[in-house]
């Protein structure tokens, strides 16, 4: 708890300093406090530190901040040990499924995602993610496992990731999260995980997954100019 509120203690100075320099034009300033998807405690112990003290004291709680910005990665647990070992024997399906319901939990309503969401509007801002998506990669001796980097691979390459990753933002949306970071663009997938959208910026977009299935939820999201 300690960390935590110096964390947030020393975040408020820095945020007001800019919030000073910036006098008049906030537009082109967004303070963030980030904290941790799956514990909303994190979120309100960061959010809720100095908030009765006056701004000019030292920091000003929450009024320091227009954002609050988690991590809601889906499919963590599935490359940790003992998990990675039973992992390993699954199929891209049943991978698929697992990180589905994974989803459910942390996005779907009920779960943290809404939690996170209701403790930032409770305190005047609004839930964003500084990053997000899939998480599938060996941990610690399991990074070297090459059946289980295979099978991670092939499910980052499997187009039924496209409807995951529509399903997960939905949730994400219903549950009340704003502005979303995938992680990320493009890079290339290795036993450290499959962390870009792309592979490559010549890639056959129609052959991406992922960016098939932000582009449907940015397509259902966006409002149509006029």
């Amino acid at each position: 708890q300690a960390q935590l509120r110096y964390y947030s203690q020393r975040s408020q100075e820095v945020m007001d300093i800019f919030t000073e320099e910036f006098d008049g034009q906030t537009e082109r300033l967004v303070r963030v406090a980030a904290g941790q998807s799956s514990n909303p405690w994190v979120g309100t112990t960061i959010l809720d530190w100095n908030k009765d003290l006056e701004a000019e004291e030292i920091g000003g709680g929450v009024g320091s901040f227009d954002v609050y910005a988690i991590a809601p990665y889906f499919g963590n647990y599935l490359g940790v040990l003992p998990q990675a070992d039973t992992t390993v024997g699954m199929t891209v399906q049943q991978v698929l499924e697992a990180c589905d319901a994974d989803s459910i939990t942390g996005n779907g309503l009920g779960g943290p995602t809404e939690s996170n969401a209701l403790n930032a509007i409770d305190r005047g801002i609004s839930l964003v993610a500084y990053e997000g998506g899939q998480h599938l990669v060996g941990v610690g001796p399991a990074v070297d496992n090459q059946a289980l980097t295979d099978l991670f691979l092939a499910v980052n390459r499997d187009m039924g990731m496209r409807q995951l990753y529509l399903d997960d933002m939905r949730r994400w949306t219903a549950s009340g999260g704003g502005l979303f970071m995938a992680f990320s663009h493009i890079d290339h997938f290795t036993k450290h995980g499959s962390w870009g959208i792309l592979e490559s910026q010549t890639q056959d977009t129609s052959t991406a997954p992922k960016w098939l299935g932000l582009m449907d939820w940015l397509a259902e999201v966006s409002t149509p100019a006029e």
